[in-house]
């Protein structure tokens, strides 16, 4: 932690928390993870951590309107990857959000079947 950060926190005499988000879009995917602590109206955050991978999950589907089995294997590694860092991180599935983009809302709306994203 930075010494803003540890200032900051300081100041605020409340123990900071941390949260992630799952961003999953067409291309790619990210995990965000956000140092933060609050007390009353005062509020500090900062970007500590983010994991980046191409995933291209929407690749092929304009053919077919479903996702491809290889697409979905990209995406399922990568999950896997993320959870991995979730894990050696300390940060528990209560703290860890996620955020599904239109490709992936538009193939479980058509399929109706295959794995759970």
């Amino acid at each position: 932690m930075s010494w803003r950060t540890t200032r900051a926190a300081a100041r605020l005499q409340t123990p900071s928390r941390q949260v992630a988000v799952i961003d999953l879009g067409s291309n790619s995917w990210r995990l965000v993870v956000f140092t933060f602590a609050a007390s009353g109206p005062t509020v500090w955050w900062k970007r500590t951590d983010e994991l980046y991978e191409t995933v291209r999950i929407g690749a092929g589907m304009g053919e077919t309107g479903r996702l491809t089995d290889r697409a979905i294997n990209r995406g399922l590694e990568t999950l896997v990857i993320f959870e991995h860092f979730c894990v050696s991180a300390g940060l528990s599935h209560d703290v860890v959000g996620g955020v599904a983009k239109a490709t992936i809302l538009a193939h479980r709306v058509i399929a109706r079947t295959g794995p759970e994203l």
